[in-house]
């Protein structure tokens, strides 16, 4: 009998080509095909470990209760009044802030209005901006090394990183710049008229947060077309639907309705300031001392440059350096002025002098070196680049150039207005670096990026410390002594004091008050706990005659003090409670800060 063998084959159908590709909701293709997918944070490690980082130290600043820190009181005052359907907004606002405002008002209808909320919106608004610049940099191909060391320049630049945890602007605008970089460097590596639309939105988007945006999306627009002219094509349909976009967004901006206004733009002032050559001078003057704040914004990356350069050229910049040291050192290093100080952040009111870390001889002069001759290197750096590398990163340097020139031009600025400057900086820099570098360069890069980073969480932390013990102070004095506007502890909590609690109204017209005696004072004071090695070191070389013949310790440049605001130390018996407080550069020299009150006798 013959056996029957039976063989059963699987039948497989034919395997059909998918007409559209399926759409995966993936964090990692999000914004672009070719990126990793949200599967394993290891795919994501320079932006897990920073956002790690940044979250932490949130935690450790912990700054989620009452107080502000500049202008986010108006900001949050303007939310109070969106959410109760008054939308116009006040005299005092030059930020056009629609945008944010109306995103803070969908917040608070979740999780309550307060400054905490808030502040958490804005803490998850910084972590979508480090993912957006993470984006960017894997665009460009850059290794995990640089990317990190990016991100952590762009987090913990010293105009964004303090604002990180508040209701600024800056955090918001930067989000929608970042948004729409990325989508402009997809355009550029793979061109779409999605990829366009998008970068133009975000561009346009913008401009309801901050009158920036009105450089911003032209910039963008302008990019757009440079690189359809290097492709020969372009979307004209889309084009002129972006520029429609930005017409739009720039005419809500312009009348969006405001008490006591004429509806001025920034721009406006911009074209009168051209117009008067005197004025026009005095602002071209002041750009030497814009180039501190680029230089410190990259310093350890250019470290790196430094360590690269030939012996010959390390002459060089030492000699430079030697040459240009003093001009910087004598103007305190950051002339302009508003939030960064060697000694601490906001500080140009208000300010007593005294011996501490950062307020030192040693200290000053050692950054002031550090600056000048980062400068200088990358000066060098950037010259040496071939015409093709330079051309690769035109579209950033036409960002750079459009967010950095017309604020120098328009004259009256301060040095956070070029934050958005800085941060395309450190992408040109970050990009043109190349990825392979010696593994001495890299541990010098790593070193001086954590002493960076450290000095600049320092300061925030010390900041926002203080400041919040001082809000809560004044909350508790203002019960106890029925104080309203006799009580003084910074000009924000004076404008905040005398609008927050108006309604909104032609009547709201000035933020500071004039013509206050003050009766009560809240700040800070040090008493030395006894002396430690450092401070001895320290002391005796700011004590030094020969020393201070040459090197003198320079005070904050163009400071002022309120009427009546001195030491406490001169009115012991008017003091009312002092409360201590950890500061990291008063405990390495031995000291103990307090926040003082104390109130005239009554």
């Amino acid at each position: 009998m013959t056996a029957i063998k039976l063989v059963i084959t699987k039948h497989e159908e034919p395997r059909l080509k998918p007409r559209f590709p399926p759409f995966r909701f993936t964090v990692g293709n999000l914004f672009h095909p070719r990126a990793s997918p949200w599967s394993s944070l290891a795919k994501h490690k320079a932006f897990t470990a920073i956002a790690l980082v940044y979250v932490l130290s949130v935690l450790v600043i912990f700054p989620f209760s009452e107080y502000a820190v500049n202008d986010d009181w108006d900001f949050i005052t303007h939310v109070q009044n969106f959410s109760r359907l008054d939308f116009t907004k006040n005299s005092l606002i030059d930020s056009s802030f629609v945008l944010q405002g109306l995103v803070g008002v969908a917040w608070t209808k979740l999780f309550g209005l307060s400054y905490p909320a808030l502040k958490v919106l804005t803490v998850l608004a910084t972590v979508c901006f480090l993912f957006s610049v993470d984006q960017v940099l894997k665009l460009h191909g850059k290794t995990d090394f640089i990317r990190f060391s990016t991100l952590a320049l762009a987090l913990f630049n010293p105009f964004i990183y303090p604002f990180s945890f508040t209701f600024m602007t800056e955090p918001y605008f930067l989000l929608c710049l970042a948004l729409s970089y990325y989508y402009l460097t997809s355009y550029k590596y793979k061109p779409a008229p999605g990829k366009l639309l998008l970068a133009v939105t975000f561009a346009a988007a913008s401009i309801l947060i901050r009158q920036l945006g009105l450089l911003l999306a032209p910039a963008v627009l302008l990019s757009i077309g440079y690189l359809d002219y290097k492709r020969r094509a372009c979307y004209t349909k889309h084009l002129v639907i972006s520029l429609a976009l930005i017409i739009t967004t720039a005419a809500i901006s312009f009348l969006w309705p405001q008490y006591n206004s004429n509806n001025e733009l920034a721009m406006q002032g911009l074209v009168t300031q051209l117009a008067n050559p005197i004025q026009l001078l005095a602002s071209i003057g002041q750009l030497p001392y814009v180039l501190p704040y680029f230089a410190f914004s990259v310093l350890p990356l250019a470290v790196m440059v430094f360590l690269l350069c030939r012996p010959a050229l390390k002459i060089l910049i030492a000699a430079g350096t030697a040459f240009l040291f003093t001009a910087f050192y004598s103007v305190n290093i950051f002339k302009l002025g508003n939030v960064l100080y060697p000694e601490g952040l906001l500080l140009k009111n208000n300010y007593l002098d005294r011996l501490s870390l950062f307020d030192s001889i040693v200290f000053k002069a050692l950054l002031c070196l550090f600056v000048v001759a980062s400068m200088i290197s990358l000066a060098i750096f950037f010259a040496g680049k071939k015409r093709l590398e330079l051309t690769n990163v035109l579209p950033e340097i036409l960002l750079l150039m459009a967010l950095t020139i017309p604020i120098i031009l328009y004259g009256r600025f301060f040095d956070r207005y070029f934050v958005n400057g800085l941060f395309f900086f450190v992408i040109i820099t970050a990009t043109l670096l190349p990825n392979k570098l010696p593994i001495g360069i890299k541990i010098a890069g790593t070193t001086s990026l954590v002493f960076y980073c450290l000095y600049i969480f320092v300061l925030a932390y010390d900041f926002h410390t203080y400041t919040a013990i001082q809000w809560a102070k004044a909350r508790t004095l203002k019960q106890e002594r029925n104080l309203d506007n006799e009580l003084f502890l910074s000009d924000t909590y004076s404008k905040y004091i005398s609008v927050y609690f108006k309604p909104n109204g032609p009547q709201v017209d000035r933020a500071m008050p004039i013509g206050l005696t003050y009766t009560c004072y809240i700040q800070r004071d040090y008493t030395n706990t006894g002396q430690t090695i450092i401070q001895q070191v320290l002391s005796r070389i700011e004590t030094s005659k020969t020393v201070n013949v040459y090197l003198a310790n320079p005070a904050i440049y163009d400071a002022k003090l309120t009427a009546g605001f001195r030491p406490p130390t001169h009115d012991t018996t008017k003091i009312v409670n002092k409360t201590p407080y950890f500061s990291v550069q008063d405990w390495i020299l031995g000291n103990k800060a307090f926040v003082v009150t104390y109130c005239t006798l009554r």
